[in-house]
């Protein structure tokens, strides 16, 4: 059984491993100064060839140092984001058109099933 990826960071908390599936809860606030954590942990899955779930339902602040992390973990391999998506981030999705790129799910239980099959 492999590690699971750990964070020191209280606003980015990995969940144990579900069938292949790592699954990140973001809370707070996760910005250029805290984003370096998200990055790690989403590298690190997807170099152990695990699928993605990132939990931003939580989620207080994020900017666009947050999206750039995600569009880079999407290009990396299978990712869902599950929401629901903070308003302030949802526009910052929107605006950019990141919302037609990420898989979005409106919650962490669809963000899971959305890998079966």
């Amino acid at each position: 059984m492999q590690d699971e990826p750990r964070s020191e960071n209280p606003q980015v908390r990995v969940l144990p491993d579900r069938s292949g599936t790592q699954v990140v809860l973001l809370s707070g606030e996760v910005d250029a100064d805290s984003v370096s954590e998200v990055a790690r942990v989403l590298a690190d899955g997807a170099r152990a060839g695990r699928r993605r779930v990132v939990d931003i339902s939580s989620l207080e602040f994020g900017d666009s140092a947050l999206l750039h992390v995600l569009l880079r973990a999407h290009a990396a391999g299978p990712l869902v984001i599950a929401g629901p998506v903070p308003s302030g981030f949802g526009q910052i999705l929107h605006v950019t058109g990141a919302d037609t790129v990420l898989r979005l799910a409106p919650g962490l239980s669809s963000a899971l099933d959305g890998f079966d099959g």
